[in-house]
């Protein structure tokens, strides 16, 4: 999906009927997740698309297939063998000064 589309996408939703109980269709669902993933690809939030096409970050990103509980990505432990990590999920939830111990039982009890 091309910045034409992106656009293209954008001025559609700006001519949509807004309000609570309106439904997207199938294929808009699936232009909002497209558009989604190729801007969070460049660098951009939830937030900060949800802002650009006018909806909610959301239902952004439920369209884009992902959620809290699946957005976790593979991460690789490096320095400290110890006390002092530091867990930062894609969302930008920030938790630190955690023994190793702790973070494997936060990651395990969010599957």
């Amino acid at each position: 999906m091309g910045d034409g589309d992106i656009q293209k996408l954008r001025e559609a939703l700006a001519r949509r009927a807004r309000g609570r109980g309106k439904r997207y269709t199938a294929n808009l669902r699936q232009r909002i997740a497209e558009a989604a993933t190729v801007l969070r690809g460049r660098g951009h939030g939830w937030h900060t698309i949800g802002r650009f096409f006018g909806i909610p970050h959301e239902t952004v990103r439920r369209f884009a297939g992902r959620s809290p509980a699946t957005a976790f990505v593979p991460v690789e432990v490096v320095g400290s063998a110890g006390v002092g990590l530091s867990l930062v999920t894609p969302d930008g939830y920030r938790v630190e000064g955690l023994a190793a111990v702790d973070v494997a039982e936060i990651l395990r009890r969010l599957r």
